[in-house]
């Protein structure tokens, strides 16, 4: 927990219209301000920010709270890591979280720094093995500048040097297991994650290292191998290298499938790359870029196949949102229950031709539904035509 009176201080140090207004394009109206939503997809200004009570609310979607709501919700982040990021913004120390858990979270952000010092150390060493994974930096075409700014590094083929090095730095053994750092064997052998890989730090938006992902030199399996969630790492939620991208004047991000394709284009002078952790937030963003253009129509194909459940509702809102702005949505889907909940009416396709159509879904079950997809009924050409032309 973090103490109330620190909540206080931070509120009244930071001003609510400046920080919403990095995001939002406001306009004074009166004692308010407003603009478009940066929640919800809208042509009509419904957002309004209240300087006289430190607050937001948007009247289209509901979204409201005060400066660590918004900052929390913007992001993407937790309620500690947007108190963390608006003390840092306002020049505040960072908080101190007098639960256990709260320990334990600064304990692996503390620990994963120094996991990051020992990769790079590993990585200018004078072994073979250190030669052979700075070759592999040069080949991708990376200078010492790049590889320095992004901290990159290499894990040995000693799968407990790291081990033995944050031990002798200190940390227990309930941190070492939480950090997502170390496996151990069926014998209980503990061996780091990462041995003989090329290491790329994960940072979040306050420039803690909160993941690693590892590389090996050729092409054996697994090639890649990435940090499990943790306490201070959540994969749907973190984008990779925002914390530098954020700097730049532009607000227009560009998007990159891997680390390497991010780190590549930063150093060809495109500040603004970023690359997604997860499936769920590249879809997120292709869906949001989508959605920006002022569309008349969306044709969503599968929006939501092989995605988590967050990033999985985040889509369907957004598709309601649009239907009910009077934007047409046709939604293409395998799942049952996703276009039973959301479509207002419904065409069945089966064997390439149309099954059935429902003009209202509100009384149709699983089960009817489920006997035109797999074949079992088909509604005549007759019946089709009459509803589809009424």
């Amino acid at each position: 927990m973090i103490p109330h009176e620190y909540i206080e201080e931070l509120t009244r140090r930071t001003d609510i219209v400046e920080l919403v207004g990095n995001y939002v394009q406001l306009k004074r109206k009166g004692r308010l301000y407003g603009g478009l939503c940066p929640f919800h997809s809208e042509k009509t200004p419904s957002f309004y920010v209240y300087p006289d009570t430190q607050s937001f609310y948007c009247f289209g979607c509901g979204a409201g709270g005060d400066a660590v709501s918004f900052t929390k919700r913007i992001n993407s982040i937790d309620y500690i890591e947007a108190v963390k990021l608006l003390a840092q913004r306002a020049g505040m120390p960072e908080p101190t979280e007098d639960d256990k858990t709260g320990r334990l979270r600064s304990r692996i952000l503390t620990m994963n720094k120094d996991a990051a010092r020992f990769f790079h150390a590993c990585l200018n060493s004078t072994v073979e093995e250190a030669r052979q994974a700075r070759a592999y930096w040069r080949r991708r075409g990376l200078d010492d500048k790049t590889i320095n700014c992004f901290g990159l590094g290499y894990a040995p083929d000693d799968g407990q040097a790291l081990y033995q090095y944050l031990r002798d730095k200190g940390y227990n053994q309930q941190e070492l297991d939480a950090s997502g750092l170390f496996k151990r064997s069926q014998s209980g052998r503990i061996y780091c994650l990462f041995w003989r890989r090329v290491m790329t730090p994960i940072f979040d938006l306050r420039g803690n290292i909160i993941a690693f992902g590892g590389r090996v030199l050729d092409d054996s399996k697994p090639k890649y191998v990435n940090s499990p969630e943790t306490l201070v790492y959540h994969k749907s939620d973190t984008v990779f290298a925002l914390q530098i991208a954020k700097r730049s004047a532009s607000r227009r991000y560009v998007l990159c499938e891997g680390y390497m394709d991010v780190i590549s284009m930063h150093q060809a002078g495109i500040d603004t790359a970023v690359g997604s952790m997860s499936g769920g937030n590249m879809q997120k963003v292709v869906v949001a870029r989508e959605f920006s253009g002022n569309p008349v129509l969306i044709l969503a194909d599968q929006p939501t196949r092989g995605i988590d459940v967050g990033a999985t509702e985040f889509i369907r809102k957004k598709l309601v949102e649009l239907s009910r702005s009077g934007i047409a949505v046709l939604l293409i889907s395998a799942d049952l229950a996703e276009v039973m909940e959301l479509s207002d009416s419904l065409i069945v396709m089966h064997g390439g031709k149309i099954a059935a159509y429902f003009e209202d879904t509100s009384t149709l079950t699983d089960d009817v539904m489920g006997e035109y997809m797999l074949g079992l009924k088909t509604q005549s050409e007759e019946e089709i035509r009459r509803v589809c032309h009424d």
